[in-house]
């Protein structure tokens, strides 16, 4: 059936699904932007803020478009007198009690109460008593609040409530008295709490960080990627010189929505913290800094001397291992396998068709739909914020069933719990288990498993489910996915003493005990004093933010993270991909790309990424024997976990309150 209905005299035929829209909606379909402050299209309606009023033709009074849905043969009216005269007595009743401080205010230049009083307000106000004041609320380390400059749209409350999951922000008062705070004297604690930054029409909750540090029309926008989390969010970074001034969301409505965690959105200012700015090597127990020619002839000779002590000692190995930190794009990983790949290393998998069985097969296909959440052994609110967003949607759309085993997280939803010990899965598979019952009863259930397990356990009946298209794998971080792609496996940290051996660190912390007869290098963009006890040669790189790159998400979709810029403070780093195929002509091999697209097409070339049916092809031998010891993966910190947000001041911050705010050991 078709809807007709009437916008500024102008007819329209529609769809009755558009009735499911409401007025506000309908008219922006159409190109008619309505003013508002407190309506958010991923927020629940409140109708409160009164400056989305239009005229129906038959309501005696004006109606409030954002909680109006559409009907048939409705005469609807955004520009007559009454709307502009309402709108104007709106604003004038707003600014009554605003402070005149925009001009020291950090929502300049992009405030919605600015713009929309110099287009729908009057030239005047009439009202000449003393403007109200209110305490100022402290939310933390990351969001500054001016309450004096709050209109009580309410978008934070919503924000905290609906999204972050945390009943902490209300109002309270009524009239003159009313204001926004805590029902309670405590801090904001949300893992997202950034985002009330972004919601806020005015001034009253700005950015800590980027307070007084630049005006939006100073800034320089690139759009990129996430890479702190697998689900590689969408970003905007917005640049002054060459510093980063604050980082913004892009919205996907696929990914992330509206939303980032508060970690990518405040980590930049461990880009400049404990950087290594140029190569160093270890000499009588001292770091001594060189170029890179004379760096790379060193390695040379402590290659060539590796030789000759294995010709003199009659041994007949070599041994090389590569760690790999949590941040390192698709490019840099593939270096990594050809540098493996000419050492002849036994970290390369020959299971070409397993690794695809560490992808999501359904997690975003049937994730609106699900009505049964099974979390095995994965705190998904800390180790990922944005996408227990998501989940959280599904809870409160559809009344999920949420199922966690493993120990305790800290959810904000409610779940059951189905046991903290490593066999409880063993006997979800073999239909043991009162969970097993569960994915029978329900039409849609999800599971979503942590990756460290089934790369632990790869040997067993669990696989089986791979095949099954409920079953999820979360992968705690882009690197661990990129190696899954390209089968690459990291050894265990402790290797032999009396081992000759290349070990090669990147971006991630060297062991302490080493053997005498090894080589550690450390290739990564920051560094500490552990180094000097562990490391033999550091070689710098560029972070994410100073290179092209490519990150695959955790739905296998390949997205570019574009430079932002270049420091000139740290001229001697370089592109991790440069450094390793500098370090394959020193050991004596060649590399085929010199530049960045002849590295991308050598990385599609040997593994085409669509090219390949994503199902698990190898064969499921007998589950292997598995003590039945608790699951202990410890508190994971939101604010932790790479060595970017660990040189963060402001993430450092964050993560004592999180600790004290818990009161556990993360």
């Amino acid at each position: 059936m078709l809807m007709r209905f009437s916008l500024n005299d102008y007819e329209y035929q529609v769809s009755d699904s558009w009735a499911l829209f409401n007025l506000i909606q309908v008219c922006s379909m159409k190109g008619v932007i309505i003013p508002r402050f407190c309506y958010y299209s991923k927020l629940s309606i409140a109708g409160n803020c009164r400056m989305c009023l239009i005229e129906e033709e038959e309501s005696p009074k004006l109606v409030a478009s954002c909680a109006m849905p559409l009907a048939d043969n409705m005469l609807i009216y955004t520009n007559s007198l009454r709307v502009r005269k309402s709108r104007e007595g709106v604003l004038e009743f707003l600014l009554a009690n605003h402070p005149l401080d925009c001009p020291i205010c950090d929502q300049g230049g992009e405030c919605d109460l600015q713009d929309q009083s110099m287009i729908f307000g009057g030239d005047r106000g009439r009202f000449y008593d003393f403007k109200r004041s209110v305490e100022n609320k402290n939310c933390g380390p990351l969001i500054k609040t001016i309450m004096n400059r709050c209109i009580h749209c309410t978008r934070c409350v919503r924000f905290a409530t609906e999204v972050a999951g945390i009943s902490a922000l209300g109002l309270t008062g009524r009239g003159a008295n009313m204001q926004v705070g805590f029902y309670i004297q405590k801090l904001f604690a949300s893992e997202i709490s950034g985002n009330v930054i972004d919601l806020c029409p005015v001034g009253a909750l700005t950015s800590k960080p980027y307070a007084f540090t630049a005006r939006p029309w100073e800034l320089r926008s690139v759009f990129t990627v996430d890479p702190l989390d697998s689900l590689c969010s969408a970003i905007r970074v917005d640049v002054r010189g060459t510093s980063i001034a604050r980082i913004l969301p892009r919205t996907n409505s696929v990914l992330n929505l509206d939303w980032i965690s508060d970690k990518i959105r405040f980590f930049y200012d461990g880009l400049y913290r404990q950087r290594i700015a140029s190569p160093f090597v270890k000499v009588s127990g001292f770091f001594v800094p060189l170029s890179w020619r004379n760096t790379f002839g060193v390695l040379k000779k402590m290659l060539a001397s590796f030789r000759d002590q294995l010709v003199f000692t009659k041994k007949s190995f070599f041994f090389f291992s590569a760690f790999s930190g949590p941040l390192e794009s698709l490019e840099v990983c593939f270096s990594v396998r050809n540098f493996l790949q000419f050492f002849s290393s036994n970290q390369l998998s020959q299971c070409y068709d397993a690794c695809f069985s560490f992808w999501p097969s359904s997690l975003f296909a049937n994730i609106e739909f699900a009505d049964l959440l099974y979390f095995d052994n994965l705190n998904i609110r800390y180790q990922s914020p944005v996408l227990n967003i998501l989940f959280r949607n599904s809870y409160l759309k559809n009344n999920t069933l949420a199922v966690y085993a493993g120990s305790t997280p800290f959810n904000n939803y409610f779940y059951k719990h189905a046991g903290n010990e490593a066999y409880t899965r063993f006997k979800v598979v073999r239909g043991k288990y009162w969970v097993s019952s569960l994915f029978q009863l329900f039409e849609f259930p999800l599971m979503l498993s942590a990756s460290l397990f089934v790369s632990t356990f790869l040997n067993s009946n669990l696989y089986q489910f791979s095949v099954w298209e409920g079953r999820n794998t979360y992968a705690s971080s882009v690197s661990v996915l990129h190696n899954q792609f390209l089968n690459v496996t990291m050894p265990s940290m402790r290797l032999g003493e009396n081992i000759f051996s290349l070990q090669y660190y990147l971006n991630c912390q060297p062991v302490e005990t080493k053997s005498p007869l090894a080589i550690s290098v450390y290739h990564g963009h920051h560094g500490d004093r552990h180094l000097e006890l562990t490391a033999d040669v550091l070689l710098p790189s560029t972070t994410f933010v100073e290179t092209n790159a490519l990150f695959v998400n955790i739905c296998g979709v390949v997205q570019r993270a574009n430079c932002i810029f270049h420091l000139d403070k740290f001229r001697h780093a370089r592109s991790s991909w440069k450094i390793f195929r500098a370090m394959l002509s020193v050991a004596g091999g060649c590399s085929v790309w010199s530049s960045f697209s002849s590295l991308v097409r050598s990385l599609w070339y040997e593994f085409p990424l669509y090219a390949v049916d994503y199902q698990y092809l190898g064969l499921r031998p007998k589950i292997s024997r598995l003590p039945n010891l608790p699951l202990n993966h410890g508190v994971f910190s939101p604010y932790k976990g790479d060595i970017l947000s660990k040189n963060s001041k402001v993430l450092s911050l964050c993560h004592l309150f999180l600790r004290s705010n818990l009161n556990v050991l993360c």
